[in-house]
């Protein structure tokens, strides 16, 4: 055990605390080592909760779409978009969907890549027309969109980097250049720390 984890559990297990004034309640209260802990707990709750809410809406949109528009779209993605970008490997991506993996897949990845694909589609078909929203946007872009901020509350991996890449190039495909440069921003934020991970841990 290191030296600051040392201190972390001597702390924690120390029985010296005092008696304060809350300002919050107005009363005398106790504060002790492990005063504070609950906050870190209900963060912890709140990522769960996020992320289960996250879960739902995307099952919600996938299950919305007919199951042909859904895998043509998808073909529409891998051969217009990532054929030529080569965003995501086509069989890592359907291993982890089929097997709940999160390493190369997320739900978020998955709408995105949808999205693309619609740039892609003919917008004189029924399931197409279906979730059009607009001239070039779908309802499937706008979904994702909406899922951005429950993306930007937990650690991103792999799919959530494609993701916002993707939806980075959506918002500029729409005529939204000062989005789509944010979420390019964060894509390259994430994409350093990613890089800056791996460099540490060979080092270390």
């Amino acid at each position: 055990m290191g030296s600051k984890e040392k201190e972390l559990v001597d702390r924690l297990l120390s029985t010296t605390g005092y008696l304060a004034c809350d300002a919050a309640s107005g009363s005398t209260r106790y504060f002790g080592p492990t005063t504070s802990l609950h906050v870190y707990s209900d963060l912890g709750l709140s990522f769960k909760r996020e992320g289960r809410e996250q879960a739902r809406r995307v099952e919600r949109a996938l299950q919305s779409l007919n199951p042909d528009t859904h895998d043509h779209l998808l073909d529409l993605f891998w051969t217009h978009y990532n054929s030529v970008f080569r965003l995501a490997q086509r069989p890592a991506f359907e291993s982890d969907r089929d097997n709940g993996g999160t390493k190369y897949y997320s739900g978020f990845l998955h709408l995105c890549m949808l999205a693309m694909g619609f740039r892609f589609a003919d917008r004189t078909k029924p399931g197409i027309q279906w979730i059009t929203t607009s001239g070039r946007e779908s309802a499937l872009h706008r979904e994702a969109k909406d899922l951005f901020e429950y993306e930007l509350e937990k650690p991103g991996g792999i799919p959530s980097v494609q993701a916002l890449l993707l939806l980075g190039d959506l918002e500029c495909g729409v005529g939204r250049d000062s989005t789509g440069w944010m979420y390019a921003g964060e894509y390259i934020w994430r994409l350093g720390n990613s890089f800056r991970s791996r460099v540490s841990g060979i080092w270390q």
